[in-house]
């Protein structure tokens, strides 16, 4: 087996978690699918006015966490990196480290691993990958939901027409309230 910066061993097959209970995965991909996301602000005019901020998939944050995952599926530490504005979260690997796990094509690693002698460590590999390709799925669903909803035009056209409306009320406001400063001059100057 060639040499990388990070080898997976038929050991760390055995070692390996090949389960992880639905609800931890729920709860996992549903924390994590929004810091996955990124705005997209959309300009209407040269003036700055803007839309309500749409959002898309940062595919790049969510290739770190899955790599995460991996590596929390195969027990092996990692560097990670907190994500904005869900800094709390952990199991996003750090771009350094990523970089590093991918130059390694540990995926491929693991695909040759299937072709060991020893049924016990195949057997498991098929589990894990399994277990690994259950939270990505979960994931990218999470993403999509969260897109719906942050997306959904009924309500950012309604709050599109919120802060219209609640523009207009204030340049309103300041209207009235420059009239009447300008006509209480014209009263104090007589």
């Amino acid at each position: 087996m060639a040499e990388y910066p990070i080898n997976i061993t038929e050991q760390d097959i055995l070692d390996a978690a090949s389960y992880t209970g639905i609800s931890t995965k729920e709860t996992f991909t549903r924390a994590i699918a929004f810091a996955c996301l990124e705005p997209v602000t959309v300009q209407l005019d040269n003036d700055g006015d803007t839309l309500p901020t749409m959002f898309r998939e940062n595919k790049k944050i969510k290739a770190q966490y899955m790599m995460g995952t991996l590596a929390t599926l195969l027990g092996k530490p990692f560097e990670s990196e907190k994500i904005q504005p869900s800094g709390e979260l952990t199991g996003c690997m750090a771009e350094t480290e990523y970089d590093l796990w991918a130059q390694s094509h540990v995926m491929n690693q693991l695909e040759r691993l299937k072709k060991v002698k020893n049924s016990e460590v195949v057997n498991k590999l098929f589990d894990v990958l399994y277990e690994y390709k259950a939270i990505e799925l979960m994931l990218t669903g999470a993403i999509k939901d969260e897109l719906e909803v942050r997306n959904d035009p009924f309500n950012r056209a309604m709050q599109w027409l919120t802060l219209s409306v609640a523009d207009a009320g204030v340049k309103e406001l300041v209207n009235i309230a420059m009239k009447q400063a300008v006509e209480n001059e014209k009263g104090d100057s007589k």
